[in-house]
This record gives structure tokens, C-alpha cells and sequence, in this order.
């Protein structure tokens, strides 16, 4: 069994059904997928991941495929940062 855990996002909890930030658990050998908010994670508490990915998910096989995520814009942010150092250093 091979489990991958999202980020948080905006979304709908699958157990209480209510529209919070969530995360995704996900077993890569069934495709089946979870998503929960945080006060149904704790709700659940020391359940192992893989029972309630089993319990409370759905097939999604299209949410494993592609990579990882990708971050644009990061060379733009670190000029600014980098701008903002020197400033910072010459205001003092």
C-alpha cells in the first residue's frame, strides 16, 4: 500500500459533507481517494490512514496520474525578496 496526502485545500468533506479546507488521502494500489476536514480527521483520531481511505473513499484513479506539483513564478518572488533584503540593509 502506497499512500500519498495532499496539501489543504478548499473543498467538501466527504464524511460531514460540509464545504471547509480539507485534505486528500489516497492509496495508489486501489485508486481510492478521501477527503476530510480537519474536525472529521480528529473526529476519526487514531483510525490508521489506510482503513478510512477503505471506510470513506471513492475511486478517483485520475487523481495519481502526473507528477508533482509545479511552482511558477518562484524566480519573480525570489528577485523581490532579494530587492527587499537590499532595502531593508540600506534603510538601517
Amino acid at each position: 500500500m502506497k499512500i500519498k496526502i495532499s496539501a489543504t485545500y478548499e473543498g467538501k468533506c466527504m464524511v460531514c459533507g460540509k464545504e471547509k479546507v480539507v485534505f486528500s488521502a489516497g492509496d495508489e494500489d486501489t485508486g481510492k481517494v478521501v477527503t476530510l476536514c480537519e474536525d472529521c480527521a480528529k473526529k476519526i483520531g487514531n483510525v490508521p490512514t489506510s482503513d478510512v481511505i477503505e471506510d470513506y473513499g471513492k475511486v478517483d484513479k485520475p487523481a495519481f496520474k502526473g507528477g508533482a506539483i509545479k511552482i511558477e513564478g518562484l524566480d519573480k518572488l525570489q528577485k523581490e525578496l532579494k530587492k527587499r533584503k537590499e532595502e531593508n540593509k540600506n534603510s538601517k
